[in-house]
């Protein structure tokens, strides 16, 4: 069996009482029999009268209409089918016999069946249904005397076989008459392709054209851009070192635009004008100013009307002298945009001028040609300022390539030089460029110019030139301009010289700075060992006396000194007091009681330490009190002052025999050493405080006859004296950690805890270890610590 189409296979399923309506809707228009065939020629639904024409053979069962009607109609039926789908109109086969001559003495029929598609409406939706409709008809009679032959089986093959054969032969000729209009159809339709290829193919060799354009133009919109680029950044970089070069001069500035309103100034402005930087903007006529010149203004405007500049010597109001210029301001497009003004004080050489007028004669050629030497260096100074504000560094210029007969570049002419560059070679468009510079070839420049011609690649190199005129280093761009190349040469020989000399600072100053923090380093590494160590050594001590000898001892032995110890103030007394103190073998100990009048040493008040290298040379350390110290065997010494609330407490002090110059490494150390002992020592103290008060804390609670329980903030037991736990039948320290719930039960005691308040109860139960209850009477109070709940005491006797 051929494969169904695959639009019969996605064709909807419908129901069988839908094919029958659909059906019975078609054929109400023609009344022969009919069969309704899908659009893989699957019966569908067969009219009651049509199943005659239908042979159902041995074998698998088939819906498939072709191969269940006789076999004189199956190739017919099957074009039919064919030309139904295909065309918009039905399609009829040929009358074929069949019947009769049998047997059974019926007559010969004729049976043509008429195909035709089904329309949306009618199909309800389902596309390919086709409906067959059999028209039969008596076969014509055998003329008169005759009798119809009766062929034997194979005979009458045989004339089936050959009708079959005239139908295909017809068709194939209808098949390849369609396949010739299709051929010439082809040919058209490729022949019109052909022609719009080839438009496609000249637009698109327009477009390729125009991209190589736009590409060209686009390379030299990137070379323009890299040299305004250029310009821009040293425009920026000028207009930098402008204006440090004003602020350092030092010299007294203004600038004004043309209505005589102020621009900008330098400091020394103020000097003269009383211009503060809120005066921006304002007209110059309107501040007031030191100078006597009232001719300022008319000065002013006329420089700017005539633009030639205007010097005087002015006279100040409090006996100064100064030199007053007036500048065009002019731009870069040679228009006068304003004024310049300029202030020099010149009091001196007035002051000078006039001890010279009265001098001697013989002096009066000296002084005079100092001052001419003096005005030259003035007006040299001024036109180099005016020569670094006006003039270009860059060289531009462009070269034209020089071919031999062989179309290889031999040599670059000149064809356009800017100011700075004819400064350097003077009026050069024309000649060549290896008879001017051969050096060139031999720093590659040659070479790199026949590379940026024929490649048309931008390049940039730094390059020493020390050929010819030149000796300097060049920031050179090269870019490709016609047959040529256009170069850009930055003078940066100050640059390299001045970046040689910073890499050679920044090295030394790297160099100082990592020897600098490795001694630091070291330095921070020992103190931290040390403060290290004595705190391993102050841990375990408890007792004030073993920690200020112990301290004593690290501190003395790490410095290497005499001694050292730690002196209490007595302010009673009026005493310092040295209880216990550390020194080396073979020295004295200072302990003992001293005035503090015979020991005065006002200036630790401040807090600073003392240190002294020598007290034969201290010069904080009064005279009278030098004898003391060298009778005490010390001549050098660091003593630490503490200071708390404002009064000195106590000092730390170390000292020996002979004169020291005291590290700051050791000063810091003996400080920290100080701090610390001042702190383990009150720590020390807390903590004897802390333990005195829990013993008559603990005495207290014992002697009580009330129960008193102690409830954390979480209702864990924190202390309980024995008084309660002989009511609850249990031992002390086995409610200690406990949660306090199950002995306090979930009543008034348990509220007023948790709300924080205090409370008198009446009658509560608590419950007993072994499970009893115990009515007692009660007082619950809140505990407070820094403003926060602390927990509650629970203090309580039995009802």
């Amino acid at each position: 069996m051929a494969p169904k189409p695959a639009a019969a296979a996605d064709a909807p399923r419908v129901r069988a009482g839908a094919w029958a309506e659909l059906h019975r809707r078609a054929a109400s228009r023609a009344a022969p029999p009919s069969i309704l065939v899908d659009a893989g020629n699957d019966i569908l639904h067969i009219d009651g009268d049509a199943g005659r024409y239908l042979r159902h053979a041995g074998g698998e069962p088939t819906r498939d209409v072709v191969a269940l009607v006789t076999p004189e109609l199956r190739l017919a039926l099957r074009a039919a089918l064919f030309q139904a789908r295909q065309g918009s109109h039905p399609a009829v086969t040929a009358p074929a016999r069949i019947g009769g001559g049998g047997g059974g003495g019926s007559a010969a029929r004729a049976l043509a069946i008429a195909v035709r598609a089904l329309d949306a409406a009618d199909a309800g939706g389902t596309p390919g249904l086709l409906l067959l409709q059999f028209f039969e008809t008596e076969a014509p009679a055998a003329p008169d005397g005759a009798h119809e032959p009766q062929p034997d089986g194979g005979h009458a093959a045989m004339l089936q076989l050959e009708d079959e054969l005239r139908f295909a032969r017809r068709k194939l000729q209808e098949t390849m008459d369609h396949a010739d209009a299709a051929v010439h159809d082809e040919r058209l339709a490729n022949e019109w392709l052909r022609s719009t290829v080839a438009e496609l193919q000249s637009s698109l060799e327009d477009q390729q054209r125009r991209h190589e354009e736009l590409q060209s133009l686009n390379e030299e919109q990137v070379t323009v851009n890299a040299q305004l680029r250029s310009k821009v950044e040293d425009t920026a970089k000028a207009h930098d070192d402008l204006s440090n070069l004003i602020a350092s001069t030092d010299i007294a500035t203004i600038f004004l635009d043309r209505e005589m309103r102020i621009l900008r100034y330098t400091p020394r402005i103020g000097e003269i004008f009383n211009v503060i930087p809120g005066d921006v903007g304002r007209p110059l006529a309107h501040l007031a100013s030191r100078l006597e010149y009232p001719r300022l203004v008319a000065d002013i405007a006329g420089v700017l009307e005539s633009a030639q500049p205007v010097e005087r010597e002015v006279d100040g109001k409090e006996g100064r002298c100064y030199i007053v210029r007036i500048h065009p301001y002019r731009t870069t497009d040679d228009r006068i945009n304003g004024a310049v003004m300029t202030c020099f004080d010149i009091t001196g050489r007035r002051a000078a001028e006039q001890a010279l007028r009265r001098s001697e004669e013989r002096h009066r050629a000296e002084l005079e040609q100092l001052v001419r030497e003096r005005t030259a260096e003035l007006e040299r100074s001024r036109d180099l300022l005016r020569a670094t504000m006006d003039a270009s560094i860059d060289m531009i210029q462009v070269f034209e390539a020089v071919r031999d007969a062989d179309g290889r570049i031999v040599d670059f002419h000149w064809t356009l030089n800017n100011h700075t560059s004819e400064s350097r070679y003077g009026e050069v468009r024309g000649e060549s460029l290896l008879e001017r510079n051969p050096g060139v070839i031999e720093e590659g420049i040659f070479a790199a110019f026949c590379q940026v011609t024929e490649t048309g690649e931008p390049l940039q190199a730094e390059r020493h030139y020390a050929h010819e005129q030149f000796d300097s280093w060049f920031l050179q761009s090269v870019v490709k301009l016609g047959d040529g190349v256009a170069t850009t040469s930055k003078d940066i020989g100050d640059w390299k010289r001045a970046q040689a000399e910073l890499l050679r600072l920044r090295d030394e100053m790297v160099q100082a700075r990592l020897q600098e923090s490795e001694r630091a380093l070291r330095s921070s590494e020992a103190r931290h060992a040390f403060l290290l160590t004595l705190s391993d050594a102050l841990r375990p001590l408890d007792e004030p006396e073993d920690i200020v000898y112990t301290a004593a001892r690290v501190l003395g032995e790490r410095l290497g000194s005499d001694r050292a110890y730690y002196v209490h103030v007595d302010e009673e007394r009026q005493e310092f007091v040295v209880e216990h103190d550390w020194y080396a073998p073979g020295e004295s100990s200072h302990a003992g009681r001293f005035p503090c009048a015979a020991w005065n040493m006002p200036w630790l008040a401040d807090g600073r330490t003392w240190v002294v290298a020598d007290v034969d040379t201290d010069a904080v350390l009064p005279d009278p009190q030098r004898p003391a110290y060298r009778a005490k065997g010390i001549r050098a010494a660091i003593v630490v002052p503490l200071i708390k609330h404002g009064r000195l407490v106590a000092t730390f002090c170390t000292n020996q025999r002979q004169p020291r110059a005291w590290t700051p490494t050791e000063v810091g150390l003996i400080e920290d050493t100080a701090e610390r002992l001042w702190a383990t020592i009150e720590r020390a103290g807390a903590k004897a405080a802390l333990r005195d008060t829990s013993e008559r804390l603990s005495l207290l609670l014992q002697s009580m006859d009330e129960g008193v329980i102690g409830i954390a903030p979480d209702h864990r037991c924190m202390f309980i004296n024995d008084a309660a736990a002989a009511m609850l039948g249990c031992r002390a320290d086995e409610l200690v950690g406990r949660c306090a719930q199950a002995l306090l039960g979930d009543g008034r005691v348990l509220k007023a805890m948790q709300e924080g308040v205090s409370m008198h109860v009446e009658g509560e139960a608590f419950r007993c270890e072994d499970g009893t209850p115990l009515r007692i009477s009660c007082q619950v109070s809140p505990m407070v610590l820094g403003g926060n709940p602390a927990g509650a005491v629970v203090v309580f006797r039995r009802a």
